[in-house]
Parts: C-alpha cells; sequence; structure tokens
C-alpha cells in the first residue's frame, strides 16, 4: 500500500509526483462516496486506502488523488524517467484514472512540496 499524508514525523517536508487529480477534502470524500463529512478525519480515509490509487494531503484541505510516481523527503532523490518509460509506467495503472476521468476531474501531473520546507 502506497498511501501517503501531509505529515511526516522525521521530516519537515517531503516532496511528491502524482498523476491524477487535485480536489478539496470534501470533493474527495464525496468521490469516495462518505456522506457525513463533519465527523470523519481524513488521515483516517486516507490511510485505510478503501481507494483504487495514491492520495497526498497537504494540509491546506486539498487532496491529490491518483497515480503516486515519486514521494520522498527531497526532489533530489527523484529518479530519471525517460517519457517512454513514463508513460508505460502510467498505461499500467490507470484504474484511478480513468474513474477521475469519468467523475469529470481532469488529470493532470503534479508535482509539489507537503510539510513546513
Amino acid at each position: 500500500m502506497k498511501t501517503r499524508q501531509g505529515f511526516v514525523s522525521n521530516s519537515s517536508s517531503s516532496s511528491f509526483i502524482i498523476v491524477g487529480a487535485r480536489m478539496t477534502t470534501d470533493d474527495f470524500l464525496r468521490f469516495l462516496n462518505i456522506e457525513n463529512t463533519e465527523e470523519v478525519d481524513i488521515y483516517d480515509v486516507i490511510n485505510a486506502n478503501d481507494f483504487n490509487g495514491d492520495a497526498v494531503y497537504d494540509d491546506d484541505n486539498y487532496v491529490y488523488l491518483g497515480e503516486q510516481i515519486f514521494y520522498s523527503e527531497t526532489f533530489r532523490d527523484c529518479p530519471e524517467f525517460e517519457i517512454g518509460e513514463f508513460g508505460r509506467k502510467i498505461k499500467e495503472r490507470t484504474q484511478i484514472i480513468e474513474e477521475l476521468e469519468k467523475a469529470g476531474y481532469k488529470v493532470k501531473l503534479y508535482m509539489g512540496e507537503i510539510g513546513d520546507g
């Protein structure tokens, strides 16, 4: 299970690359058909991983949901990808991407940092 969230105990920040959609926490919960959102802890939902992809929560009420390509304490650790290899990697794991597109989300490549940086 490749679950990642906005809090990393041994680091002040973490870097990620994900192909998917950026959505508010409320939209994320609606996407998962969770109705009573006031009593839900977003970290519990992400850690339960009851969805077909990876999620990154940025602590600003946004979730990046999709296929995570990279996650580390720094972008310096990011491996190099050739375009063809990157494309094959995404095509192998498309279920969550298809679900996002079917729900009307535009799938994009997101790179960012979470935490105190």
